[in-house]
């Protein structure tokens, strides 16, 4: 696969920048210099009404598709896809092929729309499109992406109850689009190579977490159990069980007030990650931080420094334990399932006093700084293929507000 500069590069090397006006994208590709023509919708686009009956045992092992399996925004498919027989279907779903497009109706503001390369059924919650009359199917489907469809779908959605597009809605939108099929189907195949390759950064990046929830489980020793499935060579010494207040400290930074964030400065984390900015920070080095309120209780995370920590974090400070390796117990917190210390049923909250009798399994210092630099290389790949994929999609953003009318 070529380089991102290089990518980009062959890239623009294929389009010539235009002078913005109504009619013409600000970027298109060589050769092509028509205005393009405003297409309606109702002219140009197959609403199917193929609904079947589920029940009828010829689509038990078809892939059952809704608004649910598709991420907002990407077009990707989920991993929690279920067969037509698993989830028990009973009502009229739409058929769809291979090629289709599914379009989400409901709640239209979460963009949930996919290009499928395979058949099944879809909920009724959605539609099934096809192009047609010198429209592209893919070229229709980058329609869908751009920012004038999306305005006009979540404003004429909003209404009493749960928003909803109809097809008399979608009936009425107007697009622009090159009069030539050809300038269509490069657009279309150049936002199908970007898609592809964020889905390629994004399966990488699955794969990369899924390698590391392994690894953690292996190389932390399990419960009632005095070493690791998995260690290093040369290491072979039972590991030690400490008590973790005896050997970290364990504390609730003071809190800061939303009101006395500033729209710049040092980063504020709580319970949720990045929540603002300060003027000042409570802690210099690098921390790590177990949210300690609300949904996201005992998740851990690395928190940079000079940051201030709120009181909805659990700060598990290692810098005056000289036996202790910061990445080992970074990696360590992560692995651990703090939901038995967790209290509070509607508000779940995580104490130190609950913590009290928390045990942890420590090998040698070396060890640790082996297994810490270990996870910290294979941290650092996931961060690099995150922020790929974060770069690709910021860069299909740029070219669907640049490509299109």
């Amino acid at each position: 696969m070529h380089s991102w500069s290089c990518w980009v590069t062959k890239v623009m090397m294929v389009v010539n920048v235009m002078s913005k006006n109504n009619v013409k994208p600000e970027i298109r590709f060589k050769n092509f210099t028509d205005a393009w023509e405003q297409r309606k919708w109702y002219d140009t686009v197959n609403i199917s009404t193929d609904m079947v009956d589920p029940k009828e045992g010829k689509y038990d092992d078809l892939p059952h598709i809704g608004p649910g399996n598709i991420e907002s925004f990407t077009g990707r498919i989920l991993n929690n896809v279920k067969t037509v027989r698993e989830d028990n279907l009973i009502s009229g779903k739409f058929h769809f092929n291979s090629g289709d497009i599914i379009y989400g109706k409901i709640n239209p503001q979460l963009a949930k729309y996919a290009y499928v390369n395979f058949e099944g059924l879809t909920s009724a919650d959605t539609y099934v499109l096809n192009s047609h009359n010198g429209i592209d199917q893919y070229f229709l489907f980058v329609i869908l992406q751009t920012k004038d469809f999306y305005k006009y779908s979540v404003s004429v959605s909003m209404r009493t109850g749960m928003p909803k597009i109809n097809r008399d809605e979608l009936n009425q939108y107007n697009y622009l689009a090159p009069s030539n099929i050809d300038e269509q189907r490069k657009i279309g195949t150049f936002f199908k190579q970007l898609d592809d390759t964020i889905a390629l950064h994004q399966h990488e990046l699955t794969l990369l977490k899924q390698r590391k929830k392994a690894f953690l489980q292996k190389m932390f020793p399990n419960k009632e159990e005095s070493v690791p499935e998995l260690r290093f060579n040369g290491f072979s010494d039972d590991w030690e069980e400490v008590n973790l207040l005896d050997c970290v400290g364990v504390y609730q930074p003071s809190n800061l007030p939303q009101s006395d964030f500033t729209e710049t400065g040092y980063p504020v984390y709580g319970a949720n990650g990045l929540i603002g900015y300060y003027s000042e920070y409570n802690h210099v080095e690098p921390q790590i931080a177990v949210a300690c309120r609300g949904n996201t209780c005992g998740t851990v995370n690395l928190i940079p420094e000079m940051s201030w920590i709120t009181s909805n974090a659990m700060v598990v400070n290692t810098y005056e334990n000289t036996d202790l390796d910061f990445n080992y117990m970074l990696q360590l917190m992560t692995a651990f399932n703090f939901d038995p210390y967790i209290a509070g049923s509607g508000q779940p909250q995580l104490t130190r006093s609950s913590l009290a009798g928390l045990k942890i399994q420590l090998p040698s210092l070396e060890e640790q700084q082996h297994i810490g630099q270990f996870f910290k290389t294979l941290d650092d790949t996931i961060e690099q293929h995150k922020q790929k994929a974060e770069a690709y999609k910021e860069m299909k953003q740029a070219f669907l507000q640049k490509m299109f009318v």
